[in-house]
């Protein structure tokens, strides 16, 4: 059984989907065809280290797999047009993961320019933005932008965002955030259960779990998996563990729950 967490664990999950009864779906095909039963999304959030993305990215593509890459315009570290086009060359879908609300604290008018320059950037540079999705930062929550701007996607000409256009009463949502699976409730929006409850009340999944929804026949599975934290080795898994397990002991007080909130919201949903 390969160690969790490691590409070797990853490719197993491909080669079930790979195998299985389900249809694998970038987000924009979902939206595009928007089936009722019988289909994997497959989402990747890039909240860290691209070059993760990349490696995934060419594992999918072994096993015919095309996945939607959501990807950040800031900070410039995770802003890397050439690897963005390397993914797309693959056959992968590149979405926008907007932060807008909170880079703009809180401001509807500012984000939502934003969001239309960011769009607009990333098409510029080459890239089909056909999609977008709403990234878990803390402090404030990015879906409210296309709540009270709905109009936005229509005047962005895009399908739908990864949240926002997802009825989660029929879709299955399964997110690897916070560095192990988790399986959230349907009829529950994702990222508001997960601030209200928490990641520990909702049920942990082994990869075992995972293969075996995949190989489900007629699930309506939505898979979110976050590059950065998927390593090559498992010695690279086994010490990202113990940096994370070093961090949380050794930052106490005010400054370490705001850095603690900051990792959380980087992790995403």
């Amino acid at each position: 059984m390969p160690i969790p967490f490691t590409l070797s664990a990853y490719r197993r999950l491909c080669e079930a989907i790979r195998s299985g009864p389900l249809r694998p779906l970038t987000m924009a095909d979902y939206l595009r065809a928007q089936p009722d039963s019988g289909f994997v999304i497959l989402r990747f959030d890039i909240d860290d280290r691209p070059q993760h993305a990349l490696d995934m990215a060419y594992l999918l593509h072994g096993f015919g797999l095309r996945a939607t890459f959501y990807w950040h315009t800031f900070p410039p570290a995770l802003y890397r047009v050439t690897v963005m086009r390397e993914i797309a060359v693959l056959g992968h879908e590149i979405g926008y993961h907007h932060a807008v609300l909170s880079r703009c604290r809180g401001d509807i008018p500012a984000a939502a320019d934003l969001f239309q320059t960011d769009v607009e950037m990333l098409r510029a540079a080459g890239f089909e933005i056909q999609s977008v999705a709403a990234h878990g930062a803390p402090g404030y929550d990015n879906k409210q932008l296309l709540k009270a701007r709905p109009d936005l996607l229509e005047a962005c000409g895009l399908l739908g965002d990864g949240y926002a256009s997802i009825d989660f009463g029929r879709v299955q949502y399964v997110s690897d955030a916070g560095w192990e699976w988790r399986r959230y409730p349907l009829r529950a929006d994702a990222q508001e259960y997960r601030l209200r409850h928490g990641a520990a009340a909702l049920p942990r999944l082994a990869d075992c779990d995972v293969i075996a929804l995949a190989q489900t026949p007629g699930a309506s599975l939505y898979l979110n998996t976050h590059p950065e934290l998927w390593f090559e080795s498992g010695v690279a898994a086994h010490g990202y563990r113990l940096r994370r397990a070093a961090g949380r002991t050794l930052l106490g007080g005010s400054r370490g729950r705001r850095m603690v909130a900051w990792i959380k919201g980087r992790d995403g949903l």
